[in-house]
C-alpha cells in the first residue's frame, strides 16, 4: 500500500499533460488506496482488541484464576509436587485463550501448548497438528493400551481434565483416563491424574554402539 503511494506521488507529475483516461484511471486507483488506507485501522483493532473489556482484571495472571477458580485446587498442588523434569498433558487450544493454562501458572512443560505459538517456535506446523491429534486421541479414544503408550512414550506424569479440555474434547473418555492413575485432585468439574510410574522410554541414540 505504501508503495502504491509512492507510485502515484512518482506520477503525479506527467498526469498533467496526460489524456483524460489516464487521468480518471489514475483517480480510480487513488481512491481504491484510500478505501484500503482507512480500512487499515480496523483490520488492526480486529487483530488486537479485547472482546469484553469488562472482563478486564488486571495485569496479574493469577487474578485470571477468578474466571475458573476451581481449577486453583491442581496448580496448587502441581506448584508442591511437581519439578523440571515433569510434564503434563492437557488440552491444546489457540493462543491467547485460557487453554494450557495449567502449564502456564505452574510453570511446568505440556505436551503441546497454544497451537500457534508452537508453530512459530518450530516453523513446522504439522509436527504441532500431530501433536495435537495425538493429545485428542489420547483424550478422547477407546483402547487403553494407547493411551499407556503415549505417557510411557511422552513421560507424562499428569493428566489434566478440566471445563477447557471438556469443551475441546466433547467425547472425553474420563472414565478411562482416571484408570491410568491416582485422582489426587478433585474440584467441581476439574480433576488431576497422577500417572502410575513406569520407566520413561529412553530415546537418546549412541552412534559408537549403533552402527
Amino acid at each position: 500500500m505504501i508503495l502504491s503511494w509512492f507510485v502515484q506521488i512518482v506520477f503525479i507529475g506527467a498526469l498533467v499533460h496526460s489524456p483524460l483516461w489516464l487521468k480518471v484511471a489514475y483517480g480510480f486507483f487513488s481512491i481504491i488506496n484510500l478505501l484500503l488506507l482507512t480500512h487499515f485501522p480496523l483490520v488492526v483493532y480486529q487483530w488486537f482488541r479485547v472482546p469484553k473489556w469488562k472482563r478486564f482484571v488486571g495485569l496479574d495472571v493469577y487474578s485470571q484464576l477468578d474466571l475458573q477458580p476451581q481449577d486453583r485446587s491442581i496448580i496448587t498442588y502441581l506448584k508442591q509436587h511437581s519439578d523440571n523434569d515433569t510434564v503434563i498433558v492437557e488440552g491444546s487450544g489457540e493462543s491467547f485463550t485460557q487453554n494450557s493454562h495449567i502449564s502456564i501458572y505452574c510453570a511446568v512443560p505440556t505436551f503441546v501448548g497454544w497451537k500457534a505459538h508452537e508453530w512459530l517456535w518450530r516453523s513446522d506446523y504439522k509436527a504441532v497438528q500431530d501433536r495435537r491429534n495425538e493429545v485428542e486421541q489420547f483424550y478422547v479414544g477407546n483402547d487403553l493400551e494407547s493411551k499407556k503408550r503415549f505417557i510411557h512414550a511422552y513421560n507424562i506424569q499428569f493428566i489434566i481434565i478440566t471445563e477447557r479440555e471438556k469443551k475441546l474434547y466433547p467425547t472425553i473418555k474420563t472414565a478411562l483416563l482416571s484408570q491410568l492413575g491416582e485422582t489426587v485432585v478433585t474440584d467441581g468439574e476439574s480433576c488431576l491424574i497422577k500417572v502410575f510410574r513406569e520407566d520413561p522410554i529412553d530415546f537418546s541414540f549412541n552412534i559408537h554402539n549403533n552402527k
